[in-house]
């Protein structure tokens, strides 16, 4: 199947390959795979927010594939070291809860591996994240210094 039929795939697509009807029309069936299903989910990648999170002795730990994180007491700048929770694979985007509230993600000082420390110092800043169970670590995809 061809990447532009995928598209054309409801967004209540089987995993398990089994056959699926489009509207109702009966005879607008296809046997749909899994890699095929998953090509098209990830197209439509939509991450899960979980509440806001709080640094506790530089650490927190992460639920979801989203989350606003918030300095310890309210400081001013408080550093992320380590990030708990997550699983093989599991994307995780972060940002600041408040603008006056810098969070400071450090590079190679706890579990995170990132190019350099990077400070959301911004509501709008935002570090996208990948956890490797093999290194035990979360890689940097990317980041986003919105500042403004």
């Amino acid at each position: 199947m061809a990447n532009k039929e995928i598209s054309t795939l409801p967004a209540a697509a089987a995993l398990d390959g089994t056959e699926m009807h489009h509207g109702d029309q009966s005879n607008d069936s296809r046997k749909v795979s899994t890699a095929q299903t998953r090509d098209y989910v990830w197209k439509k990648l939509v991450t899960t927010a979980g509440a806001g999170l709080t640094l506790a002795t530089d650490i927190i730990t992460v639920t979801h594939s989203w989350h606003t994180v918030d300095t310890q007491a309210a400081a001013s700048t408080d550093d992320l070291v380590t990030i708990n929770g997550g699983e093989d694979g599991m994307h995780l985007f972060l940002s600041a809860v408040d603008s006056a509230h810098s969070i400071v993600v450090k590079d190679g000082t706890g579990n995170i591996q990132c190019a350099g420390d990077f400070t959301m110092d911004h509501v709008n800043d935002v570090i996208h994240l990948i956890f490797v169970s093999a290194l035990s670590a979360w890689l940097e995809v990317s980041r986003s210094d919105n500042s403004i």
